[in-house]
């Protein structure tokens, strides 16, 4: 377990972020343990952002912007609520509301 709650604390110390220009990208990590480790990531942008949003395992919650948003999963629920413009959501294994 040591190594896991380790591996934990670099991630929270140097979480996989990278933004160039306008595109924010939270991607893949080489950490190893972290298997079933639940993680929340919140991004909070202008109303007039166009949102492309991919997990491979997680959930994915949209609220608000004037769009269009683009949601996938491979396993996970999807919502996307009070959106404006286009909208577009699949999940191979999950709802979508």
């Amino acid at each position: 377990m040591l190594l896991a709650e380790e591996s934990i604390r670099r991630l929270q110390r140097n979480p996989p972020i990278e933004q160039t220009g306008s595109h924010i990208r939270i991607g893949f990590t080489q950490l190893e343990n972290l298997r079933n480790v639940s993680m929340t990531v919140e991004v909070e942008v202008p109303l007039a952002t166009e949102i492309r949003a991919q997990t491979t395992s997680g959930g994915i919650t949209v609220n608000g912007p004037l769009g269009p948003v683009g949601a996938t999963t491979l396993s996970g629920h999807i919502e996307i609520a009070d959106v404006a413009g286009n909208v577009s959501a699949a999940s191979g294994s999950g709802g979508v509301q």
